[in-house]
């Protein structure tokens, strides 16, 4: 009668074969959340443009600063929000910018995102903003 049983050499190959399966997925379900982390920041510079539109409503001017529109970071604090005005106040770029110390800092492809007053997208790349 022969032995029932898996050999050292089966189940190193199998821990092997999990393994490998496992570090593949990994990286691709980071690169699914740094895609998916991005609209955090699209949102948020979404949000700059509309609160500067009613802002410019009853000023005539666009705000200076972020203090009077909104919070200088992301609800999810994975990225940094910056106002980037014209003196006259008639222009204006948003900009949203990973956190240091971030999981999105690991995002190369979308590394600053922007948003003008006539609504102009900007970034790293064309990919940031589909």
């Amino acid at each position: 009668m022969r032995a029932r049983g898996f050999t050292l050499i089966e189940l190193c190959i199998t821990t092997m074969i999990v393994g490998l399966l496992t570090a593949m997925s990994l990286a691709s379900y980071r690169s699914v959340l740094l895609r998916e982390h991005r609209a955090e920041a699209r949102l948020a510079l979404l949000e700059i443009h509309a609160a500067q539109e009613r802002h410019y409503l009853m000023r005539l001017r666009y705000a200076a600063d972020l203090t009077a529109l909104s919070a200088t970071t992301t609800p999810g604090g994975r990225y940094r929000l910056s106002l980037d005005t014209s003196e006259d106040g008639q222009r204006y770029t948003a900009r949203a910018r990973p956190m240091l110390g971030s999981a999105q800092a690991a995002d190369a492809a979308c590394m600053t995102f922007s948003l003008g007053e006539s609504g102009q997208r900007g970034g790293s790349s064309p990919e940031c903003w589909p």
